[in-house]
């Protein structure tokens, strides 16, 4: 944690799609190890700093996916996790890139009605 959060400091300095990339990863480990709610604010932060960059964008969205679903929103993780398939496919980044092992690795369904 503590690695990333330097990482963080230092990427808002010099390369801030970095740092924004480094706030989803800590929000992801937020989510996994202590409360998936308190990390959202955090993961927003996140998306907001990245989204000029698409194939980031859509891997940010991968691990925002994760940490909605760990929160309980099933269905807001599935709706996010299509959006990064949609921003992926329009640049073509499937079928062997980090990317599509992110899509593999997650699979998450919505909910039952």
């Amino acid at each position: 944690k503590a690695k990333l959060e330097d990482a963080i400091a230092l990427g808002d300095e010099v390369s801030p799609l970095a740092a924004s990339a480094f706030r989803g990863t800590l929000a992801l480990q937020l989510a996994r190890e202590e409360n998936p709610r308190e990390a959202l604010p955090l993961m927003l932060l996140a998306e907001r700093g990245i989204r000029a960059d698409p194939e980031e964008h859509a891997k940010l969205l991968c691990k925002k996916s994760e940490v909605v679903h760990l929160a309980g929103d099933r269905n807001g993780a599935h709706e996010i996790l299509q959006k990064a398939e949609s921003i992926a496919a329009e640049l073509g980044l499937f079928p062997n890139t980090e990317l599509a092992r992110d899509f593999l690795s997650l699979e998450i369904a919505p909910a039952e009605a």
